[in-house]
């Protein structure tokens, strides 16, 4: 149908838009249309590699439902768009152990692969502020419109009261400040890589 009514992979890019959307669980579709439409994304991940970075065998050993592991895979075609992304990512989350040692050293590999053309930052174990402790969090730009998002286990919320998406933001800002540098972070991730895969 794209090429006969000469739509450039719109309607490919449609259905592939509602596949994801069906297969992603209910609470957290309007994150993920924001997260599709989104110009700039700022997270923070506690526990794990920010969903839209991790790969297969990764996403595997995490989830056990292989919808939901087709429609994270899916999700991270975000990052092959022109977006602004920003990845905070707790020290702890490159020590914690998903799947294996083997999954784990190219999972952190991968990371620095990304870091080449994304913002990724590490906040180090030791830097003594715990504004970040409770959980993972993001906020995105939609045609400057803001969104805060909160995630946990079981469950996450969409915000867009405007009051609190600058808390939110003020609170990425504070745990920021603890971060490692795009160079340091890099480091440091490859290093845990080297440690994972000598472990393998």
């Amino acid at each position: 149908m794209d090429d006969v009514l000469k739509t450039d992979g719109l309607l490919t890019r449609l259905r592939q838009y509602a596949l994801t959307y069906d297969l992603t669980p209910e609470w957290l579709r309007s994150w993920f249309d924001v997260e599709q439409q989104a110009s700039h994304i700022l997270w923070f991940d506690l526990s794990f590699v920010p969903g839209l970075m991790q790969l297969e065998d990764y996403v595997r050993a995490l989830l056990d439902n292989e919808n939901k592991v087709v429609a994270r895979l899916k999700r991270q075609s975000v990052l092959s768009k022109d977006i602004d992304y920003v990845a905070l990512i707790d020290e702890r989350a490159l020590r914690n152990l998903v799947g294996g040692p083997e999954i784990m050293a190219k999972q952190l590999e991968h990371v620095v692969e990304l870091a080449n053309r994304l913002i990724i930052q590490v906040i180090p174990i030791n830097c003594g502020i715990y504004t970040h402790l409770d959980g993972s969090f993001g906020i995105a730009t939609v045609e400057g419109q803001e969104y805060a998002y909160a995630d946990s286990p079981v469950h996450g919320v969409l915000i867009n009261d405007r009051e609190i998406v600058e808390y939110t933001k003020y609170r990425w800002n504070l745990i920021r400040a603890e971060a490692l540098s795009r160079r340091q972070s890099v480091e440091l991730i490859q290093e845990v890589a080297e440690e994972w895969s000598s472990k393998g």
